[in-house]
Formats: C-alpha cells, sequence, structure tokens
C-alpha cells in the first residue's frame, strides 16, 4: 500500500524499492517506508491493521514521535540501528531500520519481526505488560538519555530538532532555541575537584527541567556545560523572558555537595526561528552566537 497523499516522483522511488523486496519478504513480518521528518508511513506491506496506519509511531501506542526516532537516526547517522518496541496488539517486534536510497532520494526503510518466543526476550516474557513497557523503555532510553543528568543528550537533539522545525514550518508557529552555558565551569572543577563539578551539572540540569511546564518543550544536554532547551509554539518576546527565569533560577541554587557550597551564573543565548530557509546546523549556529555574545558582553546574561 503506497501513501498515494505524496509527490508523484516520491511515488515512482518507492515502487522502484517495492521491486526489489523479494529477498527480504520471508526473512521479516512487516517492512514499511518511512519519511523519517513527517513520521508518515509512505508504504506498508500490510493492508490494514497497525502497520498500515498513517504515522509510523501509533503502532507502538505513541500519541506522538519517539523520543527514540529510529529512522530519524538511521538518516541522520547513515547507518543500520536496531530497537525493539512494544506494540499496540500485545506483542513485541524487533525493527531494524536502514537507508536505501534511489535516484539520489534517501528512504528509510524498517524491517519489523515479532520476536515473542524467540527467545531473544525471554528475560521478560514473563513480566506483565506494565513491566514489559517499563524494560523497553529503560533500554531505549540509554540511547537518547545523558547518563550524567538523566535529561536527553545530543544525539537526541539530532533527531528531536529538525522534526520540531519541520512542524513549526508547516503550522507557521515560532520555535524558540535556548543555549545556556554555565559560566566558568571549568574553574569549578579545577578549584573543587569532578565530583563538585558533577553534582553541579546534575542539579543545573535538574532545576532547567522542572521549569519546562508543557510536554513539546523539552532540554538536553548539548555537551560539557552546555544545555538546550527548545520551546514549541514560543515567540521570541516571551523565550527571552522563560530565559531570564532559567538564569535568576539558576544562580538561586543552593549548590553543597561535600561539604563545600558555590553559587554559579549562565549566559544565554536565545533564537527563534519563524520558517526561514534554514538547516539543522544553522539554527544551533545562530542560537550559539547569541550565548558566546552574552559571555562576551560578561557572562551571567541572555542575548536574543
Amino acid at each position: 500500500m503506497v501513501d498515494m497523499d505524496y509527490d508523484e516522483d516520491s511515488v515512482k522511488e518507492v515502487n522502484i524499492i517495492l521491486n526489489n523486496l523479494d529477498i527480504i519478504n520471508d526473512i521479516y513480518d512487516m517492512i514499511r517506508i518511512i519519511n523519517p521528518l513527517t513520521k508518515k508511513v509512505l508504504y506498508s506491506n500490510v493492508k490494514d491493521g497497525l502497520f498500515s496506519h498513517n504515522n509510523c509511531y501509533y503502532t507502538w501506542n505513541k500519541a506522538d514521535i519517539c523520543e527514540n526516532c529510529i529512522a530519524m537516526r538511521t538518516i541522520k547517522e547513515n547507518k543500520t540501528f536496531i530497537k525493539i518496541e512494544y506494540s499496540k496488539d500485545g506483542n513485541i517486534y524487533m525493527i531494524t531500520s536502514t537507508i536505501t536510497e534511489i535516484n539520489q532520494k534517501k528512504f528509510v526503510m524498517e524491517l519489523i519481526k515479532n520476536i515473542v518466543g524467540t527467545g531473544i526476550i525471554s528475560s521478560i516474557e514473563s513480566k506483565n505488560e506494565r513491566e514489559i513497557y517499563d524494560f523497553i523503555k529503560e533500554k531505549n532510553d540509554l540511547v537518547v538519555k545523558d547518563e550524567l543528568t538523566n535529561i536527553y543528550n545530543r544525539r537526541y537533539i539530532d533527531e528531536r530538532l529538525p522534526v520540531d522545525m519541520l512542524n513549526s514550518k508547516i503550522n507557521n508557529k515560532p520555535l524558540s532555541l535556548i543555549l545556556i552555558d554555565i559560566d566558568h565551569f571549568k574553574r569549578i572543577n579545577d578549584t573543587y575537584g569532578h565530583v563538585v563539578g558533577d553534582y553541579t551539572l546534575k542539579e543545573f540540569a535538574s532545576k532547567i527541567n522542572s521549569m519546562l511546564g508543557k510536554n513539546k518543550d523539552w532540554t538536553a544536554r548539548y555537551g560539557g556545560e552546555e544545555f538546550l532547551v527548545v520551546l514549541n509554539n514560543v515567540n521570541e518576546r516571551e523565550a527571552f523572558v522563560f530565559a531570564e527565569q532559567i538564569r535568576k533560577g539558576v544562580y538561586n541554587l543552593d549548590l553543597c555537595c561535600n561539604n563545600k557550597c558555590i553559587k554559579v551564573t549562565a549566559s544565554l543565548g536565545v533564537y527563534t526561528f519563524n520558517g526561514e530557509d534554514i538547516d539543522f546546523e544553522e539554527i544551533i549556529c545562530r542560537v550559539d552566537k547569541n550565548m558566546y555574545e552574552a559571555k562576551r558582553l560578561g557572562r551571567n546574561r541572555t542575548v536574543k
């Protein structure tokens, strides 16, 4: 079943792929072709039911895109990835996601196999439904969560931000980014040691995360002592106000570890995307530029 809502050229490209599926049809239970940005199923060899649904994440009993989007990882890193999911029909599936390219157009093919009773998941076969969900979430969270701070990591940024940009453009809604850097963090490590430094990062991340109110707003550790906040449907003025709340909030943190108490400040850059013709890398560059301007101007401030 090819989704005919897509342009004629895309349908032709997908049909070329379909004509070459015989070699794997007998290996996998389901095969589908995904647009990783829109999360739409362009093709499914299941005409009815879960795997033919328009949104790929619906199969996994989710109302919104997966935190660990395997299709997005496949496109971003140009590699084949595997993960497990628990579906709405009560079965557990292993998904192999790979790139297939025809006439310089890239598609993501998901090869899906029911692994109940195969021994692959023997350690959870005796668990109830809630325990299975928790087990799978724990394993998949390891891919997109930062181990130290327990917020999202750089990989999640790479997967999620392009999708938010696309939705922003399609819906004509602003998308605001805040990039945050802890001032003089190296001095904290050098003076108090890495235990205090790690404690500072964890408490800093927890404070930012606690200030996010909407489900579609999220924060991630960009790298080192830098954190990214993404606010959907939030304009520049609102984002600047929120960034200032973050700046003041982290300054008021009581950070005490190993009988050492410190105060931290942060420099913040704000950038709002309004559908302009820029890519993922460019939007990061623009918010990064504003953050470094805040540092140049003396730190402990926000620049938009």
